[in-house]
């Protein structure tokens, strides 16, 4: 059904919020196809024979959903507020829905209102196995890129008109790293070469394609053919390594190469396949970008790291399934087991963990969680993927071992095996290593995790197995055998996905499954953990004890910090641990942005006064001087600013407010925008603003600095000075107050973010034209598009850059950071020592800065891992004789 259609159908029994809910929320998520579903103002009569309506309901041939839809006022007649007996009657029709089979969701109407996409995934993870509902199973006659492909796909895009070769994208197992792949291979249209790592993996990479990108001819290279002259060639890097086989290829026979499960890239065999071809475009992906042996797999791409989306996030966002997981007791000794200080000897584990008593506590376990989910059991070594499937077998089980020994298994019956499996002829297989990776089983049910999970790597990569959405699939369950291994402490943190894994204190969704103390963690939205009791008590004597953390403590500790700093903090105030017990990632975590936490409380900052526009240097000085000295003209006088009710605000007026409202994101003056602030509060300075104003009064001396020309205009704006003038008073300052200046200029967002676009986009490009390279690229690059999208700044016109960005220009022209050669042209000529800009983790900014300072000023060369980060973000040519920066700015430093 139309959506115009659907309003107008049922426009008398929806109110302003349910119409919302169904403009921005439903329809945006299911399209057509899942209104023909939603039904409205259902009639329905609970235990008590009481007759109700829901909001909305929704009945497929396996699911029934109810979506209420809470407000500040009720359905009940006459109810202003919930009394005692109406929550009563709110849980006896909640139980009553529940008990009857429906899946119940409930929606506020702030949420539909502030927050439709966190509604949106709700009800994507409510829908998630639901295969009439949910988009990528019902009504796709041609295969279209998922909301997440898309991002990624622009990412490269705009990577690729910027210029760049090659670059890596990371995409959770599940998300369909093939198919987006595909996808931007088709829309480069040209000549392609698939590169994988394990030739079991070539067929399903082959079909992928083959479903998106047809009519173009395709071929295998690999040990059984080697197909030189198709347009789109998948290939083993095994087959493609071996002498004589790439110069089979010109260097320049593909325009386009991808290299899948990229964190192997870094190998030796994969290093001479890169450096042999010479495309016009190279992408890496992966779904675990750090490789255990810690090789710089960035290097080999240039340092480029296109997009990235973690596991969690695809779990909460309802794009994969959620997991039940289950850590229980493994009665093995692994302090007997030989351990090299990295790993645990293969062999000798294998010997100990293969043993009929561990085996038939493993089936046991299956029995009683999963008894018919279909599933995959990871395993040590060959032998114990063999020994396991064939105990299983003599339980009556369906089961059989896949692995890479052909004289046990021929290739054509491990093939057979897989399609059994597929079939439903198989219940479960047992692996080692074959499929960690690649394999694309989305009904997979259950996993059992039987060996040590030495490193997050192999932890992710395995989970990622079973969380691929499929028909009437609610979850997978995890069966994770934990002994007293090492780094079995870290598993908790593998089970956040991507999440929070260096945070001491923790708060979440978790289940710890113990009496007494609260203790949640925060795994992913929609996901259930379990420990067994020793499990538990084990891990707690390898671990700090978690703590509970409730939204209360988190708004009580803000409110710790303001009445400490005497002023709104910001986010680098709480994560200052001298003043805040939390650190922001709990706000993230807990509220879903810092911004959202903000509207919780009523303390959000309104989103167009993030990037000023319309003001220069000489305005600012200008508004501080005149509030200091508390004689306001008509610009800013409390008539301008704030008109009395029934007069319009002036053109003159808006300009006003535009002043004021960068002067409040530089924390120059108070902010109006603090909760029952008064309309005045704009007319005192803040301590930041009192510096400025201090040095105003010491270095301003022309009578005509603060003047205005007379204009034809009611009230002009324009000053007898221009902007040049204005900046050239603060390089002109002595060294420790332009220090004191630059302190409060780079405390703003806004202009960290332009340092961040000079320095990690443009990246080694010296000389930019303001037009070309800044204006018309600034608002298109994906973080400052987040940023905007989370702030709710909308900007789309080159117009709008052009109002926003001078005055930003002109701060980094004052601190000497960059030079105008002409109108036309900028030149940067330093680099800020400023924490920010060394990476994107607050726990590496400093150590990278200092390791960056040390290069640039004795000539040391950092760590491997720092080099990587650093250059990831400042290009492959830094810390080198090439990176065009020969001056670091020692005093615009963080301090």
């Amino acid at each position: 059904m139309q959506l115009q259609e659907f309003i107008q159908l049922y426009a008398n029994k929806m109110n302003d919020i349910e119409k919302d809910f169904v403009e921005q929320v439903f329809y945006p998520y299911g399209g057509e196809n899942a209104l023909d579903y939603l039904r409205v103002q259902t009639p329905f009569e609970d235990s008590q024979a009481k007759k109700r309506r829901l909001d909305f309901t929704i009945e497929t041939e396996k699911y029934k959903y109810v979506i209420e839809i809470d407000g500040y006022t009720y359905h009940a007649d006459g109810a202003a507020r919930v009394s005692p007996d109406y929550f009563d009657d709110l849980l006896i029709k909640q139980n009553d829905l529940i008990l009857n089979g429906w899946k119940l969701l409930r929606l506020s109407y702030n949420q539909i209102r502030n927050e439709p996409i966190l509604c949106i995934d709700t009800i994507r993870r409510a829908f998630k196995s639901d295969p009439m509902i949910n988009p990528i199973f019902a009504g796709k006659d041609q295969l279209e890129p998922t909301f997440p492909q898309q991002v990624a796909l622009s990412s490269v895009e705009f990577n690729r008109k910027k210029g760049k070769k090659k670059g890596i994208v990371v995409l959770p197992t599940g998300i369909g790293k093939t198919y987006f792949s595909a996808f931007d291979a088709m829309h480069f249209n040209g000549r392609t070469l698939f590169i994988v790592h394990r030739d079991t993996i070539l067929k399903q990479a082959y079909e992928s394609f083959e479903d998106v990108w047809k009519g173009v001819s395709k071929g295998y290279f690999n040990a059984e053919t080697k197909d030189t002259t198709s347009d789109l060639i998948f290939a083993s890097k095994d087959t493609l390594y071996r002498d004589g086989n790439l110069e089979m290829f010109a260097p320049d026979a593909f325009d386009y190469i991808i290299i899948d499960e990229a964190h192997h890239s870094s190998a030796q065999t994969y290093k001479k396949i890169i450096e042999y071809f010479e495309p016009k475009f190279m992408l890496g992906m992966t779904a675990t970008p750090e490789r255990q042996d810690r090789a710089n797999i960035l290097e080999l791409f240039d340092y480029n790291l296109f997009h990235e989306m973690n596991q969690r996030d695809a779990i909460e966002s309802g794009y994969l399934t959620g997991f039940k997981y289950y850590g229980l007791k493994d009665d093995i000794d692994y302090t007997k087991i030989k351990h090299n200080g990295r790993r645990y000897d293969l062999a000798d584990l294998g010997r100990k963990l293969n043993i009929e008593k561990r085996n038939q506590a493993v089936f046991d376990k299956f029995k009683e969680l999963c008894p018919d989910a279909k599933s995959l059991g990871f395993c040590v070594t060959i032998k114990h993927a063999e020994d396991m499937a064939k105990y299983f077998k003599e339980q009556g089980i369906s089961a059989q071992a896949i692995h890479s020994d052909t004289q046990i298994l021929s290739p054509a019956q491990r093939e057979a095996y897989i399609q059994d499996f597929r079939d439903n002829q198989i219940q479960i297989l047992f692996t080692v290593d074959v499929f960690n990776e690649g394999a694309d089983f989305p009904d997979v049910e259950a996993l059992l995790f039987l060996r040590p999970t030495e490193s997050k790597t192999i932890f992710t990569q395995q989970l990622g197995r079973g969380l691929r959405l499929s028909p009437y699939k609610e979850h997978v369950i995890v069966l994770d055998f934990i002994g007293n291994f090492k780094k079995a402490d870290r598993i908790k943190d593998y089970l956040k996905s991507g999440g929070y894994s260096n945070q001491q204190t923790k708060g979440g969704t978790g289940n710890k499954n113990r009496f007494g103390e609260k203790g949640f963690l925060d795994y992913p939205l929609g996901c259930e953990v379990h420990f067994d009791e020793s499990v538990e008590e084990m891990l707690e004597s390898l671990a700090e004890k978690d703590k509970e953390i409730t939204k209360d403590d988190l708004v009580d500790n803000y409110y710790d910090v303001k009445e400490k700093i005497e002023r709104k903090p910001s986010q680098k105030d709480i994560n200052n641990s001298n003043i805040s017990k939390y650190r922001l990632s709990l706000y993230t975590r807990y509220f879903g942005s810092w911004t959202k936490f903000l509207e919780f409380i009523g303390e959000a900052t309104k989103a167009s006064y993030h990037y000023p526009q319309g003001t220069h240097l000489g305005h600012i000085f200008y508004a501080i001087k005149s509030i200091g000295d508390k004689e306001l003209d008509i610009r800013l006088e409390l008539d301008t600013v704030y008109p009395v009710e029934g007069i319009g605000l002036t053109t003159y007026g808006r300009k006003s407010r535009y002043l004021l409202w960068a002067c409040m994101e530089l924390d120059l003056i108070l902010d109006d925008r603090e909760p029952g602030a008064n309309n005045e509060r704009y007319q005192t300075l803040t301590p930041k603003g009192k510096v400025l104003y201090d040095i105003l009064n010491k270095y301003v001396t022309d009578t005509d600095f603060y003047d205005f020309k007379e204009t034809k205009a009611e009230v002009s704006w324009s000053m007898n000075h221009n902007e040049k003038y204005f900046n050239n008073l603060i390089k002109s300052l002595p060294d420790n107050d332009r220090q004191r200046l630059a302190r409060i200029f780079l405390e703003m967002d806004a202009v960290n973010h332009l340092l961040r676009f000079l320095f990690h986009i443009k990246q080694n490009e010296q000389v930019l034209n303001r037009k070309a390279d800044i204006y018309n690229e600034y608002f298109d690059t994906p973080f400052i598009r987040q940023y905007f999208e989370v702030n709710g700044i909308k900007q789309k016109s080159e117009e709008g850059a052009e109002r926003r960005l001078p005055f930003l220009l002109n701060v980094l022209e004052a601190l000497k950071l960059v030079e105008f050669v002409n109108q036309s042209t900028i030149k940067i000529i330093k680099l800020p020592m400023i924490n920010s800009l060394f990476s994107n983790s607050l726990e590496n900014q400093e150590k990278n800065k200092i390791a960056a300072e040390k290069y640039y000023v004795e000539g040391t060369m950092p760590s491997p891992d720092i080099v990587a980060e650093l250059k990831t973000l400042f290009g492959k040519d830094f810390l080198t004789p090439n990176y065009f920066i020969i001056e670091l700015d020692d005093l615009v430093r963080t301090w």
